[in-house]
C-alpha cells in the first residue's frame, strides 16, 4: 500500500472508491457475456505494481482514511463525513464497497472499471483526482 505525507505530486496511480453491485448482469443476447468481476481482473491477475486493493467494506476504508498516524489521502472533515455518508447508503448484502489504486499505465483496469461505471453496476464514490466528479458519482 502507498502511504503518502502531505501531496505527493509524481503518484503513479489514482485512488477511487468504489460501490460495485452484486447483483448478477443479464447476459448480452447476441454474445451471451456478462460484465467482468472487476476484483478478479485487476488484483488478482494484476500486471502493473501500484494498481492494488486498499481496503474492503465500509470499516476498512474509513479506518484507512481517518488513520492519522500514516496519512494516505489528504481529505477534509467535511468531504470525510460526506464520504461516510455515501459508503453508509451502500453497506450491505446488494453492494461491496472497495477503496483501490490503479496504476495511470493499466488500461485494462481502467477500462474495466469504465465500462462497470457505465452501466450502473457500479458507483463511484471518490476519486482522488476528482476527474470524473459528476459523470460517474451518485447523483440520487
Amino acid at each position: 500500500m502507498k502511504i503518502r505525507n502531505g501531496f505527493v505530486s509524481n503518484s503513479s496511480s489514482s485512488s477511487f472508491v468504489v460501490a460495485f453491485t452484486l447483483r448478477k448482469t443479464k447476459p448480452c443476447d447476441c454474445c451471451g457475456r456478462t460484465d467482468p468481476d472487476f476484483e478478479e481482473v485487476c488484483f488478482k491477475w494484476r500486471e502493473f505494481r501500484e494498481t492494488e486493493l486498499v481496503a474492503n467494506g465500509y470499516e476498512e476504508i474509513v479506518r484507512v482514511f481517518s488513520d492519522t498516524e500514516q496519512v494516505y489521502l489528504d481529505i477534509s472533515d467535511v468531504d470525510m463525513e460526506k464520504l461516510r455518508g455515501e459508503l453508509n447508503k451502500y453497506q450491505g448484502d446488494d453492494w461491496k464497497l472497495m477503496f483501490f489504486d490503479i496504476d495511470y499505465d493499466d488500461a485494462l483496469a481502467k477500462s474495466v472499471l469504465y465500462n462497470l461505471l457505465e452501466s450502473k453496476n457500479a458507483i463511484l464514490l471518490y476519486d482522488e483526482e476528482n476527474k470524473y466528479k459528476g459523470k460517474y458519482h451518485n447523483e440520487e
